[in-house]
């Protein structure tokens, strides 16, 4: 009994070792394909002063409503109307002549497209199945 147990413990091992392998190869094909896939680098850009610009024309607006309702009024003020069109004609000659900065990041990867990696299950197993079946006494 005691011979019996310890065999089945030794094959058991061995399962296990099928298994370890199977699974290093799998790694290994993952690591080929993964060496073999072409470098891609993507460039992303953004504008990092897009507040001001919107600030300037959120100011011409506002200046704007407030020079409509001043001129909607019976008796409108000179002082207000010439302010709000002071204001409005600052911001839009700003906003005409602002001038974006662009922040530009790179970022590379591999481009699996190219080689896409698969490790089929089923084929793991069908290769441990055979290389149980050769080690099996």
């Amino acid at each position: 009994m005691n011979l019996q147990r310890e065999i089945q413990q030794i094959e058991e091992a061995e399962k296990g070792c099928e298994v370890k392998n199977a699974l290093a190869g799998a790694l290994e094909k993952v690591e080929r394909e993964f060496n073999k896939s072409e470098e891609i680098v993507y460039i992303h850009e953004r504008i990092t002063n897009i507040n001001v610009l919107e600030y300037l024309i959120g100011n011409a607006r506002l200046n704007f409503s407030i020079l409509e309702n001043e001129l909607e009024k019976a008796t409108p003020s000179t002082a207000i109307i010439e302010s709000a069109a002071c204001q409005i004609r600052d911001s839009l000659k700003k906003a005409e002549s602002f001038e974006f900065c662009i922040e530009e990041r790179k970022c590379r990867t591999k481009d699996f497209s190219v080689n896409p990696v698969s490790v089929d299950i089923k084929e793991i197993n069908r290769q441990l199945a055979t290389d149980f079946e050769s080690t099996r006494v």
